[in-house]
């Protein structure tokens, strides 16, 4: 969750940057209206750039922010008029704020997955994991206490990307045992040389906390998985000592 100190800085300095550009509406005017932006020195640049990377922040985030009142917010801040709210009643806001919007998230991920279910070839299991086999590959099937060599491209269910193994030129390998919910469940599903989709519920990924700044809270998680081999436990020396399995208290 974003924390109200977080939340706060950034509207503040979203507003610093969009302040000028509000319609009537609200909605701030779409790259293609009016004249392009001379950015003339780097003061203009750093400005317009922390205003951009801010924006984007908030845009995947999906918040639903008034844009006047941030432009009120920060004129009357840097004016040093009177706060018409305490702070107590702003962490108060924010909490019901961040409440709304990760029932709204929640709320999307459902309806998305309600209606992805329905279509030709994805499956879902009993966890609320769906899956679509795009190459099905004649291997071995791993379990979920085996370590794999995958290729993997994961996004946000709008679209962005935040990570793969394809932009870094590598494949990667990980326990089945020290990832998410969901490929703990899904990979071995998979068999060597399949590649598989996976719409990856918030329950089986991050959920409410997420992986900021990358990942939002109650995030859907979309991962195209590539899986290459299933990598052999190393063997213990002759003259190891076996390992005594300890019983939790």
């Amino acid at each position: 969750m974003i924390s109200p100190r977080g939340l706060m800085w950034s509207l503040l300095l979203l507003c610093a940057a969009t302040a000028g550009a509000q319609e009537k509406d609200d909605a701030p005017k779409a790259a293609d209206e009016g004249p392009a932006i001379e950015l003339k020195d780097s003061r203009e640049r750093a400005s317009y750039g922390i205003g951009r990377n801010i924006g984007d922040s908030l845009k995947n985030d999906d918040l639903d922010v008034d844009l006047k009142l941030l432009a009120r917010g920060i004129a009357d801040a840097l004016s040093g008029a009177k706060n018409p709210q305490t702070d107590e009643e702003f962490r108060e806001a924010i909490a019901e704020f961040q409440k709304a919007m990760s029932e709204k998230a929640i709320t999307k991920n459902d309806e998305f997955l309600k209606a992805n279910g329905k279509k030709e070839g994805v499956k879902t299991t009993a966890s609320g994991l769906q899956y679509q086999v795009l190459k099905e590959g004649k291997g071995k099937k791993p379990t979920a206490k085996d370590t794999v060599e995958a290729h993997y491209k994961g996004t946000l269910l709008s679209g962005k990307q935040f990570d793969s193994s394809y932009d870094r030129g590598e494949p990667a390998q990980f326990p089945l045992s020290g990832v998410i919910k969901g490929w703990t469940e899904g990979v071995p599903l998979m068999t060597v040389g399949s590649k598989y989709k996976f719409w990856i519920p918030s329950d089986l990924a991050y959920g409410p906390r997420g992986r900021p700044p990358v990942i939002p809270a109650n995030s859907l998680l979309v991962f195209e998985i590539e899986l290459l081999d299933i990598v052999p436990a190393e063997a213990p020396a002759e003259d190891a000592e076996p390992q005594l399995k300890l019983k939790k208290k």
